[in-house]
């Protein structure tokens, strides 16, 4: 299956406890690790009171999609693991893209996962509700690959790089030249934006107030190991634009007060920066190291005796969303699957959730 986009946390991000900081640099600690099983990672939310997250995932690049959710004080799952498995069937052999903010919670309180047709690349929709009662009717286009033909003529882009808000009432489709964004209620294209022929890199991301649209530009888009972007901040809905800073930082997700970036420092790295002050932290690094092999984290039971291997240290991130007070931020690592098959199946690393405070 050709995958024809540039994935957000498909460059080897890892995150690893920090040391200690200088005086110039922004203070990030990781405060909690929790295991989240064996399943792998696609998308991350709050409920609305930000105390729990919920996490899209699949069997890790073989389907099987479930929704889990977890305490933030304690990781505390308080769902069952195939608690939604029902639900999610329709998913089955499909494409979800998890840098296109494809899961969230609509404002009428329905789950709402945006996924691909594998062969067309169009648009399609799943809604249910976390207590099994009937999902509302929804209120917003749905943006197939007619849709956005009919809204953008001559459009010539990639139809699943459409990315979405976290309440999926906006998108960001990104044509050849220019990117448009919609507002999916009114089905209206509210402005467009000049990409200069390179539009597919500018990297969209909504404020969670609703007030703003950032984009990352990269500054030398030749340049594939230079992550420093322009990162320019547009007013919602009227698309009049605000200010603009340069970050040592792509792929850029903004916390709900406006004043913290984190994104892309490296191939390895993310980086926080602190907007007002243009203070940023040491890189956040990717890795653990490689521990022996120990348990079937599936199973619970030991790990087959007489082999000499070692997990990789390697935890991908699949997404990154701030807490509501702008306090700090989460992430959801993957395991990728990392295990043994043969005569009884031995997954030897587990997921993670991962919570940080920023300058505390």
């Amino acid at each position: 299956m050709l995958k024809r986009h540039i994935p957000l946390f498909a460059l080897a991000l890892l995150l690893m406890p920090l040391v200690a900081q200088a005086q110039d640099t922004l203070t990030v600690t990781r405060t909690a690790e929790y295991n989240i099983g064996v399943r792998c990672p696609l998308g991350l939310t709050l409920d609305a009171a930000g105390e729990q997250a919920w996490i899209l995932m699949d069997g890790c690049y073989d389907g099987g999609y479930a929704l889990e959710a977890f305490q933030l004080a304690d990781g505390t799952p308080i769902t069952e693991p195939d608690q939604y498995v029902e639900p999610l069937e329709p998913l089955a052999k499909q494409w979800i893209y998890p840098d296109t903010r494809p899961f969230g919670f609509t404002p009428d309180g329905a789950v709402d996962i945006i996924y691909n047709d594998p062969d067309t690349y169009s648009a399609k929709n799943l809604r249910f509700t976390l207590d099994g009662s009937d999902a509302p009717a929804s209120d917003y286009t749905l943006l197939t690959n007619e849709k956005i033909i009919e809204l953008i003529p001559g459009f010539s882009g990639y139809f699943e790089n459409t990315t979405y808000n976290t309440d999926h009432t906006l998108a960001f489709v990104p044509d050849t030249a220019s990117v448009y964004v919609i507002d999916l209620k009114t089905e209206t294209i509210l402005f467009s934006i000049d990409g200069e022929e390179i539009a597919y890199l500018i990297r969209p991301y909504f404020s969670t107030d609703g007030q703003y649209l950032y984009t990352s530009s990269l500054i030398n888009p030749d340049d594939m190991a230079d992550y420093r972007s322009t990162l320019a901040v547009y007013n919602l809905p009227d698309g009049e634009p605000v200010k603009s800073y340069e970050v040592p930082t792509y792929f850029n997700v903004i916390s709900p007060d406006n004043r913290y970036a984190i994104g892309v420092y490296s191939e390895e790295t993310l980086m926080v920066t602190d907007l007002e002050t243009g203070t940023s932290s040491e890189p956040i690094i990717y890795s653990e190291p490689p521990q022996p092999l120990k348990t079937c984290y599936n199973s619970g039971l030991p790990a087959p005796t007489g082999l000499d291997m070692q997990t990789s240290g390697k935890l991908y991130v699949r997404d990154i969303m701030w807490l509501p007070d702008s306090s700090g931020f989460l992430t959801v690592n993957t395991n990728q699957g990392q295990g043994l098959g043969g005569g009884r199946t031995c997954i030897y690393e587990y997921s993670r959730l991962r919570v940080y405070t920023v300058g505390q």
